[in-house]
């Protein structure tokens, strides 16, 4: 595909715009209608079923182990920088360990009202309704509303003050340490959290010396065993998930523009030859041809 670029007068200043291929995916974007997927819905609250027993912090990263195993993975044509977060392309997905009183009373709405219209079809509404009742009681909505005096949450009702979206949706705006992923890599995560883990005595009633609130060996050992879910189930999804589905869009243009600069990445070749060899990572795996019908 030509790459031809757009010139765009900005101030008097002509500067360049896409080019040929963005425009494409942006063009191919904004042709859809915004939807309510509720993969991530069904998924997260299977997870936390499952899970009952154990304690939060493992709960939540079990939750985003499911996720990452068992959504759907679609890489569209074009797309150099890839990853969804619902099944289709403009698609929101539902957090029901947020809030969901609002969203119940909201679902015949969605499609009608004048701002931030979502489709909805009525069996994902049915399955919606099906899934809120389990968070009856659960969500960071009702556990936030537990922790406020009445005084605080009259002056809420009245306007006084808002706390808005993370009332209702959680917290966002996390500085993630990318650094450290890339400077240690997944797997160094990994053995870091399991040497940490090796050490600990969870026997031992004394906090070890990380300060005079450091929680106990147990707290600690309940970290580490997060920190090792997580990681480990970024690294498994995209082993077995994403780079199968990768493959045949990108791994060999990938792998011939590298030659071509006479530079080849690390673990490219492996990439273009890597085969869809997991079963559940070959039924996820979407052709071009059924793409999102």
């Amino acid at each position: 595909m030509a790459t031809q670029v757009k010139e765009k007068e900005i101030m008097g200043m002509a500067l360049p715009g896409p080019t040929r291929r963005v425009d494409c995916i942006k063009e191919r974007f904004l042709a859809y209608k915004p939807e309510i997927c509720v993969e991530r819905a069904k998924l997260v609250t299977e997870s936390y079923k499952e899970t009952k027993a154990e304690p939060i912090h493992i709960r939540r990263a079990k939750a985003l182990e499911k996720i990452f195993s068992e959504m759907t993975i679609f890489i569209q044509e074009d797309e150099l920088i890839v990853g969804n977060q619902a099944t289709k392309p403009r698609s929101s997905p539902i957090f029901p360990e947020f809030s969901n009183k609002w969203r119940e009373a909201e679902l015949d709405r969605l499609e009608k009202r004048t701002g931030d219209v979502f489709l909805i079809a009525e069996d994902k509404k049915k399955t919606l309704r099906e899934l809120f009742p389990y968070w009856e009681g659960k969500t960071s909505n009702e556990r936030a509303a537990t922790l406020m005096t009445q005084d605080a949450k009259d002056a809420q009702a009245a306007g006084v003050f808002t706390v808005g979206n993370y009332f209702f949706n959680g917290v966002g705006h996390i500085s993630v340490d990318y650094a450290k992923v890339l400077a240690k890599g997944l797997e160094g995560i990994i053995a870091e959290a399991d040497k940490e883990m090796a050490g600990l005595d969870v026997t031992d009633p004394e906090p070890p010396p990380r300060g005079d609130d450091a929680p106990f060996a147990l707290s600690f050992e309940e970290f580490y065993r997060r920190e090792h879910v997580y990681a480990a189930s970024v690294l498994r999804s995209g082993r077995n998930t994403f780079l199968p589905a990768l493959q045949p869009h990108l791994g060999a243009r990938l792998l011939g523009n590298a030659r071509g600069r006479g530079h080849p990445p690390p673990g490219l070749d492996q990439l273009a030859q890597h085969h869809v060899s997991h079963p559940e990572a070959r039924r996820r795996q979407v052709h071009p041809a059924q793409r999102l019908e």
